[in-house]
């Protein structure tokens, strides 16, 4: 029988005392968080604010599942070259969680005059494409001047960007959404610090957890680094290779930037490959 993997229980008491976390968080961080209103991409040093409209991989009508279907499994394809991102996506999802836990690299600027963008975390969109909430790191160069920088945006609440890991710290991000709410929280476990923010309910049934391509931002090179381990990352409570989705290379134009592993169970990893 073909049964289907759910993290350990710690993961769904993370998941489900976000709310409680939010509520908590959100008079320390009123002072850091902005409204989640758009900007213009050619100005901005980081994604805060940003909402494009990306190309998602593969567009279904199927009716969203809150579970992964016996067809799904963890054998993947290859790998898809998009601009979308590296890691893995997948869509037609009645989304009620994601969560996954990575730790950031060493990076640097190839060059002192241009914005190189890495971007890891969770990225929900609609099933058309339009990104409505991020719950991630920037780990960005903007004419050579570093930024690292905890994002957190819920479309129509506010973005919480109060969080300032450091290169080796442990991430774990978290997304929860409700029938009325949805929310995010990044929790660096090497520092023991946190960041959360929240928003009306979202209509986000695509979910990429990875590295998010900067092209879609208007930025198309990467800084230079090694690569990002992922784990612990799931799904409303079922592991990510469960569900059978699709493994994400970066692309921009005609040159691979950033390649992912297959996941396996909960775990896969991005890879730089240039700028």
């Amino acid at each position: 029988m073909n049964s289907r993997h759910r993290p350990k229980a710690e993961r769904s008491v993370r998941v489900g005392a976000l709310a409680l976390v939010v509520a908590a968080c959100c008079a320390s961080a009123a002072m850091a968080a902005t409204s989640h209103s758009a900007k213009n991409s050619t100005t901005a040093d980081s994604t805060a604010g940003l909402s494009p409209q990306v190309s998602l991989p593969g567009a279904s009508g199927a009716q969203p599942s809150a579970a992964p279907d016996a067809a799904a499994g963890p054998i993947q394809d290859a790998g898809t070259s998009s601009s979308l991102g590296a890691g893995a996506e997948r869509g037609g999802v009645a989304l009620v969680s994601a969560s996954a836990t990575f730790t950031l690299p060493s990076f640097s600027c190839a060059s002192a005059s241009d914005k190189e963008w890495l971007l890891p975390g969770i990225w929900v969109f609609t099933s058309g494409g339009s990104l409505v909430d991020q719950v991630d790191v920037n780990f960005n160069c903007n004419s050579g001047v570093k930024l690292q920088q905890g994002v957190i945006c819920i479309n129509g609440g506010t973005c919480n960007q109060s969080l300032h890991p450091n290169p080796g710290d442990v991430i774990e991000a978290v997304y929860v959404q409700t029938a009325s709410s949805a929310s995010g929280e990044l929790i660096d476990r090497t520092e023991g610090t946190s960041a959360a923010a929240t928003g009306p309910l979202t209509t986000g049934t695509a979910v990429l957890e990875g590295d998010m391509g900067p092209s879609v931002f208007g930025v198309t090179q990467v800084p230079t680094f090694v690569s990002v381990p992922f784990s612990i990352a799931t799904i409303n409570g079922f592991y990510v290779a469960d569900w059978g989705p699709t493994r994400l290379n970066l692309q921009t134009g005609s040159v691979v930037q950033i390649a992912a592993g297959a996941a396996k169970t909960t775990s896969f990893k991005t890879t730089w490959k240039h700028n």
